[in-house]
């Protein structure tokens, strides 16, 4: 059966590429462009450019609602529209050369079955419902950065579909709604709902700055991710990516002594991550975007004004571990925090090991590291026989990008209670995620080994630590970039073969570090977000886990998102190993991702 609907497959084809030029004009069940010039390039361009005209004629009624310019006409607002599907089918719309041209000149047409027209736009419906699932997802999961951006982007590309006007969803515990409202009444509800309150107004005469720590809030629980602008008495500073509901702001001179407000605006466009969708990269660039109000003011109050006078902190350590002597722990980080705020580093530095003093001079040097606070809460844990305290927030600034990250630090240390090692921490949902799992499926002890494994995991590519890398990564892993899986021998009888389901480029372990060599080298900045993540144990007392996770990738000159899966052996706790890792742009048809269920331990 499958070899007959290969060769009708077949047949079809071949009938399309015979056709003659004449057969296409006169038919009706293909529209068509029409390019001649003297070169089959500029020919071919004119007859794309005419097919897009042609498809604009069939849809232009569909969007007489959205019509709303008076410098254009509702034809080149369509047409604006449906060049954004140039790079999906009608770029692989069939060419015939009319080989009966004059010497000289080139005809070419451009065409596509009116039937596959639907096809092109029911891809579009999919993709815009699958953002709205997504927005919603992240919305419930406080990931409310994400949740703009998807609800955002769902509407974008409903603007640009001919049925803008009738898509329908089924919002839970609501009927069915039209998503042409429904959308940016979504995205107005998140900025009814969204809260900035001032928890740090720290002044410094000295220097003549002013910071601001602010708490950020949806449904007054702390959002785990959000960008933010803010207005520094100059210009709009650098876009702020808030952290388990941390976000600081900066002012300078007099504007800093005599502030009165903050005037900031919440970032729901997310134009610089445009290039991971290449539809929502056209519709941004080749029609007018929709505007939302997404400014925001906060008044200073002046009783929470703290003049600096001094380098006092305040840290308060919890442990979740009842073994743990806390007041050792929190006379080294007192003195630890005083020398970051000091810039005194080698009045620190016999609190480390040389490993990790070198990994605390690359934590505070990536970014312009600076402390955000004077009051700390952290906690402590222990992992085999390390213990690590944690969650020390900080900012991190790019001067030649416009970035600003708050994220939080973990010290781990050894036995000898020197710090071993420094990591930025996963976000609270992620760890969450992890800790919720029951004592069946992993003691607290083995849940935080594999935080402190994916905490180290993330900082190797923030501070490009390519020997991390190197070792984390077994000889013979498996390691998968892009695209979709497609069958493949077992590796050293490890895995049992994948499907045929889909394609990908598979690299050698070698392959990949000298890949990840040349982005270490080309960029100012590497930064890694997790979104949500799913982990899975194979069952058995070996310590190997899966875990699936969405990934948000930034560095100087690249972003992307994707899914990201790792299989893990964390049975050697002194050298954990990676035996797969897989990375896809986007889930497969049927929702899900590659995971531990594609692989099978022998």
């Amino acid at each position: 059966m499958k070899i007959l609907l290969i060769i009708i497959s077949m047949l079809l084809i071949s009938n399309l590429f015979s056709l003659t030029i004449n057969e296409i004009r006169n038919s009706d069940e293909y529209l068509y462009g029409y390019g001649e010039d003297t070169t089959y390039e500029k020919a071919d361009q004119k007859a794309l450019k005419d097919l897009v005209s042609k498809i604009s004629v069939q849809v232009e009624v569909k969007f007489t609602n959205l019509y709303e310019e008076e410098d254009e006409t509702l034809r080149e607002f369509t047409q604006s529209i449906v060049k954004t599907y140039s790079n999906t089918t009608l770029m692989n719309a069939l060419s015939k050369v009319d080989e009966e041209s004059e010497l000289g000149k080139v005809i070419v047409l451009r065409y596509i079955e009116k039937e596959n027209l639907e096809k092109l736009f029911d891809a579009r419906r999919n993709k815009i419902i699958d953002y709205t699932k997504t927005a919603i997802k992240a919305e419930k999961e406080l990931r409310i950065g994400d949740a703009l951006r998807y609800y955002y982007w769902a509407l974008l590309l409903l603007r640009s579909h001919p049925e803008n006007n009738e898509i329908q969803f089924c919002f839970e515990e609501e009927d069915i709604r039209t998503l042409i409202t429904a959308l940016p009444d979504c995205i107005n509800r998140i900025f009814s709902f969204l809260n900035f309150e001032i928890t740090l107004n720290k002044y410094d005469s000295i220097i003549n700055k002013r910071l601001i720590k602010l708490g950020v809030y949806y449904h007054n629980k702390a959002v785990q991710n959000l960008d933010f602008s803010y207005y520094t008495g100059d210009n709009w500073a650098k876009n702020v990516t808030v952290k388990d509901g941390i976000g600081v702001t900066e002012f300078y001179d007099e504007y800093a002594k005599n502030i009165s407000e903050i005037d900031l605006k919440t970032e729901y466009r997310y134009y610089n991550k445009r290039s991971v969708d290449g539809e929502i990269r056209d519709v941004m660039e080749d029609t007018n975007n929709l505007s939302f109000n997404s400014r925001d003011k906060i008044f200073i109050d002046d009783q929470i004004e703290k003049e600096v006078t001094s380098h006092e902190i305040h840290v308060e350590i919890e442990s979740v571990n009842t073994s743990i002597d806390e007041i050792k722990y929190l006379n080294i980080m007192n003195n630890i925090i005083e020398g970051i705020k000091s810039k005194d580093y080698e009045k620190i530095k016999d609190y480390f090991t040389d490993n990790g003093f070198d990994n605390f001079q690359k934590i505070i040097s990536y970014g312009n590291a600076q402390l955000i606070d004077e009051e700390f809460s952290l906690y402590t844990a222990k992992v085999n026989k390390s213990t690590f305290v944690r969650s020390l927030p900080m900012l991190f600034t790019f001067p030649e990008n416009d970035r600003q990250f708050v994220d939080k630090l973990s010290f781990i240390f050894n036995e000898e209670n020197k710090i071993d090692a420094i990591n930025f921490t996963l976000s609270e949902k992620a760890i969450e995620d992890i800790l919720i799992h029951s004592e069946q499926w992993g003691t607290l002890e083995n849940k935080y080994q594999l935080i402190q494994f994916m905490e180290f995991y993330k900082t190797a590519y923030c501070l490009k630590n390519i020997d991390f890398v190197q070792n984390v990564f077994a000889e013979n892993a498996m390691i998968i970039i892009g695209y979709v899986l497609k069958e493949d021998k077992p590796i050293e009888n490890m895995y049992k073969q994948l499907g045929d389901r889909i394609k990908y480029i598979r690299l050698n372990k070698q392959e990949y570090i000298e890949r990840l060599k040349n982005v270490f080298r080309s960029n100012e900045f590497v930064n890694i977000h997790f979104e949500d993540n799913v982990v899975k144990k194979v069952h058995g007392d070996e310590k190997i886990y899966g875990i699936q996770i969405a990934q948000d990738y930034y560095s100087t000159n690249y972003a992307d998102k994707g899914y990201l899966f790792l299989m893990i052996d964390l049975t050697n706790e002194k050298e954990p190993k990676i035996y797969v890792r897989s990375w896809q742009p986007k889930k497969n048809p049927d929702g899900s991702i590659i995971g531990l269920k594609d692989f099978q331990m022998y």
